[in-house]
């Protein structure tokens, strides 16, 4: 009984997904209206998004190829080596 177990959270995170899809489907409409700075907000927060996507995106990809050895390769440590000497 002392025991960590996920059981009792996957049983909580059940019961409040079929509460959010109740109260989705059965709420009433609201009439709102959007004026033209919350639609600004809303592009904006999908921009955001864009944008961390592509950048994360971008610095998995450098990891990758440098994880399999495809990334850029040094050539300023290797001009400013001395020349070996015969």
């Amino acid at each position: 009984m002392g025991r960590f177990s996920l059981l009792g959270y996957h049983v909580k995170f059940q019961q409040f997904i079929c509460v959010a899809i109740f109260l989705t489907f059965f709420a009433s409409p609201a009439w709102a209206y959007l004026d033209p700075g919350s639609v600004s907000l809303w592009l904006q927060g999908l921009f955001a998004v864009i944008a961390a996507l592509a950048a994360s995106f971008r610095l998995w990809w450098y990891r990758l190829l440098a994880l399999f050895g495809r990334g850029k390769k040094d050539t300023k440590a290797a001009s400013t080596s001395p020349p070996e000497s015969e």
